[in-house]
């Protein structure tokens, strides 16, 4: 009878593992068990939302005044990035259905590059919150001067909300400002160490691609990377808005 087994499983393709009958099978087993993964970010991310709206309930004067400090445009910029990337995944899934190695392979790397790029704009926002020491709980110790300079800036530009409000704290940043960097740190830190799994899991699936693993047979790997990638660019479209947008 194992010899029969054994037999039977000869008998399926190379990509089929031995515990699925049929290669659609094994497809929808791993389409579910993707969606279920990503239903479980939707929830970590989730309570992440609900604590920033939480907050700026509660301190809404203080996130009006704490978001002046992120520059849009660069958030912006990065929303781009991210918006092309998912498009290029997609037709990078596409691809890889219809048997087209090379232009597979090819938008799998802009992909990637798009995802580096995302990185770097990152560290460059970073770098000048540590420059400037607007950071989280105790680390969050910045210069008075600069914080008054940056909110006078753009106070004058909007002096009907923001002017009054620095004139009325000459003497330093709101109160609990760095509960607003704490959140800010801490959803698209996370965030990006998703987009950093997501670059390995891209980078993965493009190593396959270049070696022939992947026939209009066989895409699942392609496919379930591309489900994942989406749901890191969703995620962006909403704390872009949130953290740099919204006053």
């Amino acid at each position: 009878m194992s010899g029969g087994i054994a037999a039977g499983h000869e008998r399926h393709p190379a990509h089929v593992q031995h515990h699925f009958d049929t290669a659609e099978q094994q497809f929808e087993a791993g389409k579910l068990g993707m969606w279920l993964f990503l239903a479980t970010e939707v929830l970590l991310f989730g309570g992440l939302f609900c604590a920033y709206a939480i907050y700026r309930a509660s301190h809404p004067e203080m996130f009006h005044f704490a978001h002046r400090f992120l520059d849009w445009r660069l958030g912006g910029l990065n929303t781009l990035i991210l918006i092309t990337s998912s498009f290029t995944m997609a037709w990078a899934v596409r691809e890889s259905q219809l048997g087209r190695r090379r232009l597979a392979a090819l938008l799998l790397g802009i992909t990637l590059a798009c995802g580096a790029g995302f990185m770097g704009i990152k560290y460059i926002e970073y770098k000048a919150k540590f420059e400037h020491h607007l950071l989280w709980g105790r680390n969050f110790h910045p210069d008075p001067e600069y914080v008054q300079a940056h909110a006078a800036e753009h106070g004058a530009a909007e002096p009907a909300r923001a002017a009054p409000f620095v004139s009325a704290r000459p003497q330093g940043p709101p109160p609990n400002m760095h509960i607003f960097f704490g959140l800010y740190f801490l959803m698209t830190g996370l965030h990006g160490l998703h987009v950093l799994f997501g670059m390995l899991a891209i980078g993965w699936v493009l190593r396959r691609t270049l070696r022939g693993d992947f026939s209009p047979a066989y895409f699942t790997p392609v496919d379930l990377v591309g489900l994942y990638w989406h749901l890191v660019d969703l995620i962006w479209i909403f704390l872009f808005p949130l953290l740099y947008l919204i006053k």
